[in-house]
């Protein structure tokens, strides 16, 4: 009876820990939800008051200091600060003309623009990349000295900003750092910085020919998108040399931006580079002579029905040789090669009948 009295107390004690737990929890969680919902009336009362300041400036095309209201009474905290700041890049999205300069006008009168350099002094990563966002999205050129310290740094987000800003504020001559640039640059940013580009130099092209012999491969593929973006002509052998590049993205971009260079010698160079031991790279090639549309490539593409060993090679070859009205070749091929069921099959597809 008496070991049966302890495992009942201890049990007890157990069950009692238990439900303390779970109160604890539960307090727990209710505080959180508090904190969550405070913020969230906060957030929007406090939206309201900058939607009101910025839109009578908006309307009046001025700022209206004489009477200190609500906007003046937070402007000492720094979370209102932020979100005057997060609002304002929100307006100088949605506006043009003469708002901008009104939007740009509020943002300097209350000193914003030192508080996204402040951001860029801090060491956490993701605060000095906000700091450089939004010196960029208000056109803080004043920053620019500020931000380009940030092109070599470890983390992505920030040199990766860095060198939004560069392209941003400079244009083509932002894109100077891809010279000694050895971290990657990823498929995103390129395009970010492609839209920010409004042309290409004549007198740059040299340069973007340094780039495409780069032994960073992702600064060749931007390159080559460049190229293509301005249409490079003379860039053309260059972007031709890259079809033996090592990196097979950088072969199949090459042959991306010969669709945009193409010449009378494109069919010529693309056949003649055509052994490659990489499917896409070859169907990247038919692609091409597709948008060339040249009846010359007529013998390249039957040879490759006949004896290429890639399946999806074959059909894409077939479907092309059907484009260019070679019906009736494709239904001899399919008769004399009989014995051939799978080029048949592919042969019927691509002329889109049956077999009985």
């Amino acid at each position: 009876m008496h070991y049966l009295s302890i495992n009942l107390h201890e049990l007890f004690l157990s069950l009692v820990g238990i439900c303390l737990l779970l109160v604890a929890l539960i307090l727990v969680v209710i505080i959180i939800s508090f904190v969550k919902y405070r913020d969230i009336i906060r957030h929007n009362f406090w939206g309201s008051i900058i939607d009101q300041k910025v839109t009578d400036a908006i309307i009046h095309e001025a700022i209206d200091d004489t009477q200190k209201g609500a906007f003046e009474k937070f402007l000492n905290v720094q979370a209102f600060r932020d979100l005057c700041i997060q609002k304002m890049i929100e307006a100088e999205k949605k506006f043009s003309g003469s708002i901008h300069a009104v939007i740009q006008a509020f943002y300097t009168k209350y000193a914003f623009k030192a508080d996204s350099l402040k951001k860029m002094t801090f060491r956490k990563a993701f605060t000095v990349a906000r700091g450089i966002q939004e010196s960029t999205a208000m056109h803080a050129d004043e920053a620019l000295p500020s931000i380009e310290q940030f092109l070599k740094h470890k983390d992505p987000n920030v040199y990766e900003e860095a060198q939004y800003a560069m392209v941003t504020f400079k244009g083509f001559e932002g894109l100077q750092f891809l010279s000694n640039f050895k971290n990657i640059l990823s498929d995103w940013q390129q395009l970010r910085l492609l839209r920010c580009i409004d042309e290409l130099p004549e007198d740059k092209r040299d340069l973007v020919s340094e780039w495409m012999s780069s032994e960073n491969h992702s600064v060749v593929l931007f390159a080559l998108r460049l190229a293509g973006q301005f249409q490079a002509i003379g860039l053309y052998s260059e972007v031709v040399g890259l079809l033996g590049h090592p990196e097979d993205e950088v072969r199949i971009q090459a042959l991306k931006t010969l669709q945009v260079l193409e010449n009378e010698n494109t069919l010529d160079d693309v056949t003649q580079n055509f052994e490659d031991k990489n499917i896409e790279v070859q169907m990247e090639v038919i692609r091409l002579i597709k948008s060339l549309n040249d009846p010359k490539s007529l013998t390249f593409l039957k040879d490759q029905l006949l004896n290429s060993r890639s399946v999806s090679l074959k059909i894409a070859v077939a479907e092309l040789l059907y484009t260019f009205r070679e019906q009736a070749y494709l239904r001899e091929v399919a008769l004399f090669d009989s014995s051939d069921e799978e080029l048949a099959l592919i042969i019927n597809h691509a002329l889109q009948e049956k077999i009985c």
